[in-house]
C-alpha cells in the first residue's frame, strides 16, 4: 500500500538518488546485532559483517547522494566505513566493556595472549600495547581530513599528537576550517606539512588533491 505521509521525504530521496533498499536493511540488521545479544569477542567474519552493516552501508547510501561514480563510491564506502568503525571500537574499548560488549576479535586477542579477564581488569601491559600497535598500524589511513573543531576532540591537540609519533609522519593531513590565520596562530598554529582549506571547500577540489597525494605516495613507494 501507500506509505504514510511522514515518509514522503524519504521516498523522494530514494527516487532522486537511487538509494538501495538492501543498504537500509543492512543498517537495521546491524543495529539488531547489538540488541539481540551483546557482542563479545566475535570472530573476524562476524566483526567484518557488523562493520559492513553499521558503517559501510551508511557509506553506500551517502556516496550515492554525493554523486560519486558507482565503482569509486562502493570502494570508498567499503574501506572508509570499516576504518571508521574499527577506530570507534578501539577508542571505546573501556566504555563498551562496561556496557557488556567486546568488539575486538577473539582470534586477534588470543594471538597476543589476551583474555577477557585481562580486559576486565584494565591491564595495560606489553601484550596490550603490542595488540594496539598492530590495530593502529593496519587501520592507519593514508589521508586524514579533519576539522579543527570536532567536539569533544580538540583538532589542534590531535594534530600535535599525530606529528609527535613517527608512524604517522607519512600521513597526508588536510585541515578544513573557517578560522582565519590570526586565530589559528593564536591557538598554536598548524604543524609543518599540513594542507589547509577554508570552508566551504568544493568537493571536486578536495577530491583532486587527495587523488594527487595518494598517487604521489604510490609512486614514491615504487
Amino acid at each position: 500500500g501507500a506509505p504514510p505521509p511522514r515518509l514522503a521525504d524519504y521516498q523522494q530521496s530514494v527516487r532522486e538518488f537511487g538509494l538501495k533498499r538492501d543498504d537500509f536493511i543492512a543498517i537495521i540488521d546491524g543495529m539488531e546485532m547489538d540488541v539481540v545479544a551483546d557482542i563479545r569477542a566475535p570472530d573476524e567474519a562476524t566483526l567484518d559483517l557488523y562493520c559492513d552493516r553499521v558503517a559501510s552501508a551508511v557509506g553506500r547510501l551517502s556516496v550515492r547522494i554525493f554523486g560519486l561514480p558507482e565503482a569509486d563510491g562502493l570502494e570508498l564506502s567499503h574501506h572508509l566505513g570499516r576504518a571508521l568503525q574499527l577506530t570507534n571500537i578501539l577508542r571505546d574499548v573501556g566504555e563498551d566493556w562496561r556496557a557488556g560488549r567486546l568488539y575486538l576479535p577473539a582470534e586477534e586477542l588470543a594471538a597476543y595472549g589476551l583474555t577477557e579477564a585481562d580486559l576486565g581488569r584494565g591491564r595495560v601491559d606489553q601484550r596490550w600495547r603490542a595488540f594496539m600497535r598492530f590495530q593502529i598500524e593496519r587501520n592507519r589511513p593514508d589521508v586524514l581530513v579533519l576539522d579543527l573543531f570536532m567536539r569533544p576532540m580538540d583538532g589542534f591537540q590531535l594534530l600535535q599528537m599525530l606529528r609527535a609519533h613517527r608512524e604517522f609522519n607519512d600521513m597526508v593531513i588536510i585541515v578544513i576550517t573557517a578560522l582565519d590565520d590570526e586565530e589559528i596562530a593564536r591557538r598554536g598554529g598548524l604543524p609543518k606539512g599540513v594542507m589547509l582549506y577554508r570552508k566551504p571547500v568544493p568537493f571536486e577540489k578536495l577530491q583532486g588533491f587527495i587523488e594527487a597525494a595518494l598517487l604521489k605516495k604510490q609512486l614514491a613507494a615504487g
